[in-house]
């Protein structure tokens, strides 16, 4: 008799170690986007909505939480009005450091791209 197949998968390690929700909030109504691990989704949802308020002209905000261990860890947040924006990804919490802090060299280049607002050339400049 034969014994049972089995398949051996490795998992891949997790690019960051931080866990994303995306919401949208507009007219007083909340629209949970993106909630898991990968950042590169995280930011697709946060961007799209984004560029989806910008677009219809509508006054919301769009905010991507971070989380670790379970733990909240910082935001970063987009608030606009009447189809212009208010506040373009602005960071909360442990992010600012993000903001504010040398990006030589080419560690935690996942942090670089989540502070970074699509076509700038680094991460958005915020003062404390």
């Amino acid at each position: 008799m034969k014994e049972n197949p089995t398949t051996e998968v490795n998992l891949r390690r997790r690019s960051t170690p931080y866990d994303f929700r995306v919401l949208m909030t507009c007219n007083e109504r909340s629209l949970g986007l993106y909630n898991g691990t990968s950042y590169k989704y995280a930011l697709g949802a946060y961007w799209q909505s984004v560029r989806s308020l910008l677009f219809w002209g509508l006054s919301g905000r769009v905010l991507m939480e971070l989380a670790t261990e379970g733990r909240p860890y910082g935001s970063f947040a987009t608030a606009l009005e009447g189809g212009g924006v208010v506040s373009l990804h602005i960071p909360s919490g442990q992010c600012v450091e993000w903001a504010s802090k040398s990006w030589l060299g080419e560690n935690n280049i996942y942090e670089k791209m989540i502070a970074t607002v699509p076509g700038a050339l680094g991460p958005v400049r915020f003062s404390k």
